[in-house]
């Protein structure tokens, strides 16, 4: 819909991950995983799906930390195994979450960005370059805060993005 961002037909602002942000990208709790305590869930890279959504493998965490505790729209990033790149944008359907160690969440400026917007940007081809390319192979493939602080993208005006998004929410009704 927007256009390759390598190219950017239409001349969208080009901004990084960090310049969206409100502060810095940051890494989640520490805490193990233990068993639902019907109150908080947490949110670990192999909860995610492929999809973008969340699995039914409840857990919570050992410790809470109201740091890493999620709000709507917070967008989260897998930084390391195999699931490097992949994506989760909260939903409070999911109720009260805190996020892993080894995810790094990005708080969108609602004023500069929708996070549906952002979220879907990262199903893109674009991304997964993005991803492949930046993913730093030791023991397993990883990307840090600052890689993903620093990936590019498109801002076209929030009208534009709002009817983007739009257009996903019916797509998603006509599946049903």
């Amino acid at each position: 819909m927007f256009g390759d961002p390598l190219e950017n037909p239409f001349g969208w602002e080009q901004v990084t991950l960090k310049d969206i942000s409100k502060g810095k990208l940051s890494y989640g709790s520490g805490a193990s995983a233990t068993t639902y305590d019907g109150k908080t869930r947490y949110v670990r890279i192999t909860d995610i799906t492929d999809s973008g959504e969340l699995n039914d493998d409840i857990k919570s965490p050992s410790i809470y930390e109201a740091i890493h505790a999620l709000n709507e729209g917070d967008i989260l990033f897998a930084r390391s195994g195999a699931t490097v790149g992949k994506t989760y944008c909260h939903n409070e359907k999911y109720g009260k979450c805190i996020y892993a160690g080894y995810l790094i969440r990005l708080i969108p400026d609602k004023e500069k960005v929708l996070p549906e917007y952002v979220f879907h940007y990262t199903k893109t081809d674009y991304y997964n370059n993005f991803v492949a390319i930046n993913k730093r192979t030791v023991a397993q493939p990883n990307i840090n805060a600052k890689q993903y602080g620093d990936l590019v993208i498109c801002v076209p005006p929030l009208e534009i993005q709002n009817r983007f998004v739009e257009l996903i929410h019916q797509t998603d009704k006509s599946k049903f």
